[in-house]
């Protein structure tokens, strides 16, 4: 009996150290946008998050062990994976042969909105 205790407890102190460790994000969205509006938007941040975290997580640094920031890429980056992938560029990452051109413009949507502000807009 003293077993099973000891392993539930461990079980849920990996549980909650895990949820403790997940990031809280934020978004930057301009005021002046709707009501609608920012739920469209949201809603397309959050599948990008999601499109993100499972096809570019593990590389560049979020949702995985150890790498809770958000990746700070400027807009000229952003432009760049969407030019290449738009071009089907052979030197674009091998994930983003297999992503549709809607899945793409929101991981893009997703990077422009949870930046940070040490971030430049260039």
């Amino acid at each position: 009996m003293k077993i099973k205790y000891t392993v539930l407890f461990f079980l849920l102190s990996i549980i909650l150290l895990q949820c403790r460790q997940q990031q809280k994000l934020t978004y930057n969205i301009p005021p002046q946008i709707s009501a609608t509006n920012r739920q469209l938007l949201v809603a397309n941040i959050e599948n990008g998050g999601k499109l993100f975290k499972r096809n570019c997580g593990s590389c560049h640094g979020i949702f995985t062990k150890g790498k809770a920031n958000v990746p700070n890429f400027t807009d000229k980056q952003i432009e760049s994976y969407q030019l290449m992938f738009k071009l089907k560029d052979p030197q674009n990452h091998a994930f983003a042969k297999n992503l549709l051109p809607e899945e793409m413009k929101q991981i893009s949507i997703f990077l422009k909105f949870v930046r940070t502000d040490s971030t430049s807009k260039d």
